[in-house]
C-alpha cells in the first residue's frame, strides 16, 4: 500500500513470517494496524451491498448471517425492529412511489402475526369498497424487489457512504426500469451518500438524469475487462453529440459480435 508514492505497508512482513496466523486478517481491518491509513478503512466500512431475492425475501428470518441479509432474508424483521415513527415515515414515502409505479396499489402497511412473525401488507384497490389485501407471499418478484430498494435507499444512513446495488432492473416494467437510476437521488434528500448501479439492461441508461459522465462501461479484451467511462471513449463521442440515446451507444460498445454460433449449438 502505497501514498503518494511512499510506502505505507507492504505484506508478508518479518511478523507474518514468523506467525503466519496473522495473514489470517488484513491491517485494514485490525484498529490496531490500520492508524496509519484509517481514513480508508472507515471509508471501506460505509460500503453496503444488495442484491435482493424476491424468494429469500419471502422467506427470510431475523438474525441472519451477514451474507444472507444482503440479500433481504431480514428485510421484514429490521423494518418491524425500526422504531415506528422512523418506520411509519419510511413507509409513506416508499407507497408514494409505489403508488404511480404498480397499478392499483393504495397502501404498504406491516402487520405482526399471532406467531410474531411480521409482515408486509399492501392494499390493492378493486371493484369492492375495501382495497383487497395480500401480504408479501402474495407480491410479485417486481413489487417485492421494488419494495426493497425503495427501503434500502431510504433508510441509507445519513452519513454518507456507498450503496451497491446489483442488477436492480430484474423483474421490472421496462417503463420503470427507464427512471430507476433517479430513485436514489430523489429519495436521499440531500444525503451525501453514492448509489452505484450494476446492470444489463441498456435502458436504465435513458432515464433524463443520467450524464455519459456518469456511465462507465464495461468491455471484455483479450488482456481482461476493461472499464471506461462513456464520455471518454472517442468512439462514442459523436453518437453523443448526436443525442443518440445512451442504451444505443451502451448496447453497440458491449455487444458480443457475432452470436452465430450460439444459434447454431441450439440447433439440434
Amino acid at each position: 500500500m502505497t501514498r503518494n508514492g511512499q510506502p505505507l505497508l507492504s505484506r508478508p512482513d518479518d511478523r507474518d513470517e514468523r506467525d503466519r496466523e496473522l495473514l489470517t486478517q488484513t491491517h485494514l481491518e485490525q484498529i490496531s494496524a490500520n492508524q496509519g491509513f484509517r481514513p480508508i478503512a472507515e471509508y471501506f466500512a460505509k460500503v453496503n451491498y444488495f442484491h435482493l431475492v424476491p424468494r429469500v425475501i419471502r422467506h427470510g428470518r431475523p438474525g441472519a448471517d451477514l451474507g444472507a441479509r444482503e440479500f433481504g432474508s431480514s428485510m421484514i424483521a429490521d423494518m418491524n425492529a425500526t422504531p415506528s415513527r422512523t418506520r411509519n415515515a419510511w413507509f409513506r414515502r416508499i407507497t408514494t412511489a409505489l403508488v404511480s409505479a404498480v397499478p392499483g396499489f393504495e397502501s404498504l402497511e406491516l402487520e405482526v402475526d399471532s406467531t410474531g412473525r411480521p409482515h408486509l401488507i399492501a392494499g390493492y384497490r378493486n371493484w369492492r369498497r375495501n382495497p383487497s389485501e395480500q401480504d408479501e407471499t402474495d407480491f410479485s418478484d417486481g413489487t417485492l424487489r421494488l419494495i426493497g430498494l425503495l427501503r434500502t435507499i431510504v433508510s441509507a444512513p445519513a452519513n454518507g457512504g456507498i450503496l451497491l446495488l446489483e442488477e436492480p432492473e430484474l423483474s421490472l416494467d421496462t417503463a420503470i426500469v427507464r427512471r430507476l437510476a433517479s430513485l436514489p437521488a430523489a429519495a436521499q434528500r440531500g444525503t451525501s451518500m453514492q448509489v452505484v448501479l450494476s446492470t444489463h439492461a441498456p435502458e436504465l441508461l435513458d432515464d433524463e438524469g443520467v450524464g455519459e459522465d456518469e456511465v462507465l462501461v464495461l468491455r471484455v479484451t483479450d488482456d481482461g475487462t476493461t472499464a471506461s467511462l462513456l464520455s471518454q471513449i472517442e468512439d462514442a463521442g459523436p453518437e453523443i453529440e448526436a443525442e443518440i440515446p445512451f442504451s444505443e451507444i451502451a448496447s453497440a460498445l458491449i455487444s458480443p459480435g457475432d452470436l452465430a454460433g450460439l444459434v447454431k449449438a441450439a440447433r439440434r
